[in-house]
């Protein structure tokens, strides 16, 4: 039985502990939290044997830097951030075998934004409410539900052996991360206060992701969706993920 741990010499702009989030707290004010891209969370932990829901460090932009305190078996998912460990490159959607000592550092964005470690047996953060995510706003989490920060030593969960070095997921399973995309969107119940030519302009329009962003929301930048009358003083609902909200501004 192995208990390494994960020293984190820099956290880059926000790196959390995730998992794939807390549930049944909603009606007291508690996000659910969790991992954005839960399918990377997911292939991370199956190619590892873990529990499929273990908690994983969730790394925003690069920036990161850690040193391995215990020989572990690692998989890098969701986004290129050009990790290397010790000077070598590491490819994600793959299992590394790591030794104790070793480096590993994620610089920056070959495409993509968010990208995920996960460790053989998971993180053995502390549960709150029945998860190890971190909740900045509540302060739920490992270190009092802050974001991760130098000199934080993560611990991780035991193993009765290492995965196979090497395996990795099909192809086609793996995320790319154009630069431009085409989403598809469903009209909501507001659709009737845009003008025709207001609602063209936001379907055939190309908007672009501003530096206004968070794990809450992203807002976009391009040409202004023309309401009725020019009146922007729809009443604000509840929403849910995916949903697009066109503010007076």
């Amino acid at each position: 039985m192995r208990r390494p741990s994960v020293e984190i010499l820099s956290p880059g702009p926000l790196s959390t502990i995730q998992d794939a989030g807390r549930y049944g707290f909603k009606r007291y004010g508690i996000s659910t939290s969790g991992v954005v891209d839960k399918e990377s969370l997911l292939l991370g932990n199956l190619l590892l044997d873990n529990d499929p829901e273990s908690a994983a460090i969730e790394i925003t932009f690069g920036g990161f830097e850690a040193r391995f305190l215990g020989d572990t078996a690692i998989v890098l998912t969701g986004a290129d951030l050009t990790a290397s460990l010790d000077g070598l490159a590491v490819s994600t959607y793959e299992v590394v075998h790591v030794k104790f000592g070793q480096h590993l550092e994620l610089p920056g964005p070959g495409s993509g934004m968010r990208a995920y470690i996960s460790v053989a047996g998971g993180f053995n953060t502390p549960k709150h409410l029945g998860s190890r995510s971190t909740y900045l706003a509540a302060r739920l989490g490992i270190f009092n539900g802050r974001s991760l920060m130098g000199g934080d030593v993560i611990p991780c969960g035991t193993t009765d052996g290492l995965p196979f070095v090497g395996r990795r997921t099909s192809t086609y399973l793996s995320h790319d991360y154009p630069e431009e995309v085409t989403i598809r969107v469903v009209p909501g119940p507001q659709d009737d206060c845009f003008t025709e030519s207001g609602l063209n302009t936001f379907f055939g329009a190309p908007y672009t992701v501003s530096d206004q962003i968070d794990r809450q929301g992203i807002r976009l930048d391009g040409p202004e969706i023309q309401a009725v009358d020019n009146r922007h003083d729809i009443v604000s609902d509840a929403v849910v993920t995916g949903s697009i909200q066109i503010p007076g501004n």
